[in-house]
């Protein structure tokens, strides 16, 4: 079977020649699904484990300890519309990076959390640490997997990405972000509103009406499928400029921001732009990837975050693609991501094996280190070119 590559390749000359070109389909091998937390406000939460070619073992007949060097993971958040509602199966893995992972050498996880409503982003940083936890303790031993991961998201699991680069232990070694929410969060498109007075009122009413039924009820009281639930609840949330009510739990907030009032220091740990100042200069190296046509997420915010990075000594490398949206498809990964993308992870891996794996953080801090997030003192620093809503 062809890989994507030569697949977009053949696509390329046929087209040339004028005939039609040809589809390209998925060459993944099949994973192992394993599920890492049982919450009781949710679902069991999995992953699914792809192992390179080169893996001595498959991943539904592990055998530990069989590669003479333990592989190095790429850990993946996909996106999950304003982390409400789960994506389109076609934008739950983009199958040419997932290629560009496994050719390389590297094992490849894509990972679910749960979503807001009931839940708040506080349960997916918990996530975050719940998982961290069992891909050291269970999976690398039982796989040969590395202490080396990186991780990338798309969209809002752009955020988880972000979430998890800062505060995953033991620490990461890259990120790779696509399209990502986090990078100026504190800012008007996400508290602002689309309406005024009356209509503003209305939508406020059936926001707080559908939240209500599906926290209390279920999918069934909201009406429709699950999905269509949190479509609807997606798109009232961000009319109304109250997303951040449902990232943080918390009712009123977005009308606090809007009134020119701080983020509470309980929920400032969900804004990674008031936490980064603490964090970047052991924030690891970061490829942060965005289209100017992007309208779901705007190129603006992977700015001012490889900004932020960089003016903190971190290490980030931007990349402002003219032709790019917000969807992903092989296409144009292949065509505008994949050579960046694969030389990145060969460099950051590089540099982790010939600092001999010590990464900052041992598995004995995983336990503590949520507490320890709530109860720290953030101070706002004052940078008005970079964060005047703040």
């Amino acid at each position: 079977m062809q890989s994507l590559r030569n697949l977009l390749s053949s696509s390329s000359s046929a087209s040339s020649a004028g005939a039609p070109p040809p589809l390209i389909s998925r060459t993944l091998p099949a994973p192992s699904t394993h599920t890492y937390a049982s919450p009781s406000n949710s679902a069991p939460l999995t992953l699914d484990l792809y192992l390179p070619p080169t893996a001595t073992a498959s991943p539904l007949t592990p055998a530990p300890s069989l590669s003479p060097t333990p592989i190095p993971c790429i850990l993946y958040f996909p996106t999950t519309p304003s982390l409400l509602h789960p994506s389109a199966p076609s934008q739950r893995l983009i199958s040419a990076f997932t290629e560009d992972v496994l050719t390389s050498g590297y094992a490849f996880i894509s990972a679910s959390h749960r979503l807001l409503v009931p839940c708040s982003g506080h349960d997916i940083l918990a996530d975050i640490h719940a998982l961290f936890a069992y891909y050291h303790a269970t999976l690398a031993p039982r796989y040969g997997l590395a202490r080396h991961v990186v991780v990338a998201g798309h969209g809002a699991g752009g955020w988880v990405a972000l979430q998890a680069a800062l505060w995953a232990r033991p620490r990461v070694v890259g990120v790779v972000l696509v399209g990502a929410r986090g990078g100026m969060m504190g800012c008007e498109e996400y508290w602002g509103t689309e309406q005024d007075g009356d209509e503003a009122q209305l939508e406020l009413e059936a926001l707080e009406e559908l939240r209500r039924r599906v926290e209390a009820e279920g999918v069934e009281g909201a009406g429709g499928t699950e999905t269509e639930a949190r479509v609807r609840l997606a798109a009232l949330a961000h009319s109304t400029g109250t997303w951040l009510d449902l990232l943080t739990g918390q009712r009123g907030l977005s009308a606090a921001l809007r009134a020119g009032r701080d983020v509470p220091a309980a929920h400032r740990v969900l804004f990674p732009e008031l936490t980064m100042g603490a964090e970047a200069r052991r924030f690891p190296p970061a490829l942060v990837i965005h289209g100017r046509k992007d309208r779901t997420v705007l190129c603006e915010e992977s700015k001012q975050l490889a900004r932020r990075i960089r003016g903190m000594g971190g290490r980030a490398e931007i990349r402002c693609l003219k032709e790019l949206g917000h969807a992903v498809s092989d296409v144009a990964y292949l065509r505008w991501m994949s050579a960046d993308v694969v030389g990145f992870l060969g460099g950051v891996f590089r540099e982790a094996a010939k600092a001999g794996g010590e990464e900052e953080g041992g598995m004995g801090e995983v336990e503590e280190v949520y507490e320890i997030m709530l109860d720290r003192e953030y101070v706002k620093e004052e940078d008005p070119d970079l964060w005047p809503l703040l």
